[in-house]
């Protein structure tokens, strides 16, 4: 059994424990490693731009894109990804924008490498 000072640096550990398991869901955005890496600061393959109507884009695999995501008020926002994989996929590009850059639906396709 437990005196009152090791009951409480028990619970105070536990506490710890718990708020640092739930520090890892606090997350406000994903990144879907599964469709490459993130390639800002890189040399890239082409530009591609993201309009307030775009729902999808095409891209190969292996390819690094700019993208250029325009908002209403005519700011412009980028990021640069690596799709580094080697099968052919479908993803959601606002799942690997940086926070704050596509806060919207848009439907990556990922198709084979023409090179292979």
């Amino acid at each position: 059994m437990f005196n009152g000072t090791q009951g409480t640096m028990v619970a105070a550990f536990a506490a710890s424990a718990a708020f640092s398991l739930l520090g890892g869901c606090a997350f406000t955005h994903s990144t879907d490693l599964a469709l490459g890496t993130p390639a800002d600061g890189y040399s890239y393959d082409r530009k591609v731009l993201i309009g307030v109507n775009t729902r999808f884009v095409n891209v190969a695999a292996g390819e690094v894109i700019k993208f250029i995501v325009q908002e209403p008020d005519g700011a412009d926002r980028s990021f640069t990804w690596r799709f580094n994989i080697v099968r052919e996929s479908v993803g959601d590009l606002s799942t690997i924008a940086p926070a704050g850059v596509l806060d919207r639906p848009v439907k990556v396709v990922v198709g084979p490498n023409p090179l292979y």
